[in-house]
């Protein structure tokens, strides 16, 4: 089986995330601040390129920092990665028309500023809404050369250089809204949280998404 295209090194996001939650770790402490782990479902409803098809829900796993800035107000950083395969039947290649399927990877970077908008009294949980920007590295891979044609059979070598011109990696940055509530436990520094955000890219390039996840955070 040929793979389209060969992979390059990609930045390695989430472990670069991870050297800095370490260093966050030993540095002295911040009230407030905190780390943790997530994990939840994205649904993108947008084509990954032209004739693709949606590319439905996907799985994501991710780390992150919180930092308090004011008593109201956090700023997270956080790395997630979703990987998806997918199939197609009317993918576009320089209006070359072409079946098969492909792997779809994502690693994205956020800044999320978050507000706290209300306590609940009865409970230790905070009610937040936020937003912020955030930079993908995307990789789409093909699993061997497309095929079942709709148009003129394409000269050889015409589909796998169209191809090459959609398929590999590229950089692309976004914003996101999210909305939340977090449960924090008396006299422990564990708290959980639960999670909605809706991402749109600066560009076609990264379909939009709405995602749901949880996960927890320790506060150091």
């Amino acid at each position: 089986m040929t793979r389209l295209p060969i992979t390059s090194n990609r930045p390695l996001m989430l472990p670069i995330l991870a050297a800095l939650i370490a260093l966050f770790i030993f540095s002295p402490a911040h009230a407030g601040s905190g780390v943790g782990i997530r994990f939840g479902y994205s649904d993108v409803p947008d084509e990954v390129f032209k004739g693709s098809g949606d590319l439905g829900g996907t799985n994501l796993v991710g780390l992150h920092l919180a930092l308090k800035l004011l008593p109201l107000l956090d700023l997270e950083i956080a790395g997630e990665y979703t990987k998806e395969e997918f199939g197609f039947r009317e993918g576009l290649f320089e209006g070359i028309e072409a079946g098969g399927k492909g792997d779809y990877e994502d690693m994205t970077l956020y800044a999320t500023a978050r507000w706290q908008v209300f306590t609940l009294l009865l409970l230790p949980m905070n009610i937040y809404i936020g937003g912020g920007l955030n930079s993908h590295w995307v990789d789409l891979q093909f699993d061997e050369t497309p095929v079942e044609y709709k148009t003129p059979q394409p000269a050889d070598g015409d589909l796998e250089d169209a191809i090459k011109k959609v398929a590999g990696e590229r950089s692309e940055v976004g914003w996101h809204a999210v909305g939340g509530a977090k449960l924090a436990f008396p006299q422990s520094p564990l708290s959980i949280f639960v999670e909605a955000r809706y991402l749109k890219g600066m560009s076609d390039d990264v379909p939009s998404s709405r995602s749901i996840y949880g996960g927890f955070t320790i506060e150091l």
